[in-house]
């Protein structure tokens, strides 16, 4: 014979748990309605701060990363406040490298520079210094038109008008 599921008498052996418990069969027996609306109430409001908390987790993560402690951490999920941090760690690493070679380049020019200005005998310190000025207007020449184009870039009106 297939067995076809529980048999009443194990049906009853699995609710012998809440015979056991008087007070639970008391509560019933005194108000059954407010018994099961308190159940059902229970088990919703269950419900609904699960999918909230759930609802929080996901809007941490993307806006923090799955570190929402340390930007850019290694091996992270990022979240939208670690984009600009990696981004400029990428752009960083990119500009290391470039402003390594301008400075290399630099750095040779004066090199020339300043080895021809030493024949020049007591005027060396004059094309030293000459040299050295015009390096620096030309850096902040340089810097000025590059906060300005990221101000444009970003659309920071103001600071080019």
């Amino acid at each position: 014979m297939a067995d076809d599921g529980p048999s009443i008498p194990g049906w009853i052996d699995g609710l012998k748990p809440l015979i056991d418990d008087v007070s639970l069969l008391e509560d019933f027996a005194s108000s059954p309605r407010q018994f099961v609306v308190g159940a059902v109430l229970t088990t919703f409001l269950e419900v609904v701060f699960g999918v909230v908390s759930q609802l929080v987790d996901i809007v941490l993560l993307l806006f923090g990363g799955s570190e929402p402690g340390r930007f850019n951490a290694p091996g992270e999920t990022l979240g939208l406040a670690d984009v600009p941090v990696a981004v400029a760690q990428a752009l960083g690493g990119a500009g290391a490298s470039f402003g390594t070679t301008i400075l290399d380049a630099i750095r040779g020019l004066n090199a020339a520079v300043f080895e021809a200005a030493g024949v020049l005998g007591p005027f060396t310190p004059v094309v030293v210094a000459a040299v050295v000025i015009t390096e620096v207007v030309v850096a902040i020449v340089v810097l000025r038109r590059i906060v300005y184009i990221v101000a444009d870039l970003l659309q920071l009106g103001g600071l080019t008008e």
